[in-house]
């Protein structure tokens, strides 16, 4: 076994790497820096559907889901409960919450679901981070110049 991990390490990882090797093509990490919350990932995650009465069974509690501003029923949704290490409840559609509650299954205020991060449902800031190009916007300046065109011509 020795005598593999020398041939390894004296013959073979050489002649490898000065085959293979190149130079980094620009200077600095390849490693984008992470925007979230880190708190959300240590959890316990069970998918459930939702009621017909709009709640979530989940270890003998009963979670209500109350109606919020994208959606106003829940009901035959699949649903993803978590449990976080503190034992707060979280019920999640997909990346939106969709309610908070205490580990007695009390639920929380409406704004605990809003997400720390007021720029997106994953996390990414409006900002490009450095060395990145920024988001592309959705109109072109020809293309709004042209909405605004026909908007005064329906207008008027």
């Amino acid at each position: 076994m020795e005598a593999a991990n020398r041939f390894l390490r004296e013959a073979y990882l050489p002649k490898r790497n000065a085959r293979f090797s190149r130079p980094a093509e620009g200077e600095g990490t390849a490693f984008a820096p992470f925007h979230g919350d880190l708190s959300e990932h240590p959890c316990v995650q069970v998918d459930r559907m939702v009621g017909n009465d709009d709640t979530v069974r989940y270890k003998g509690l009963t979670l209500q889901i109350s109606e919020n501003r994208h959606r106003h029923r829940y009901v035959r949704v699949n649903a993803r409960v978590r449990e976080q290490p503190d034992e707060r409840l979280a019920v999640f559609r997909g990346p939106r919450c969709i309610g908070r509650y205490e580990s007695s299954g009390a639920a929380l205020p409406a704004e605990a679901c809003v997400r720390r991060d007021p720029a997106g449902i994953r996390g990414l800031s409006s900002a490009a981070p450095p060395g990145r190009t920024p988001p592309r916007r959705p109109f072109s300046d020809r293309n709004r110049q042209l909405i605004r065109k026909v908007a005064v011509q329906v207008n008027s």
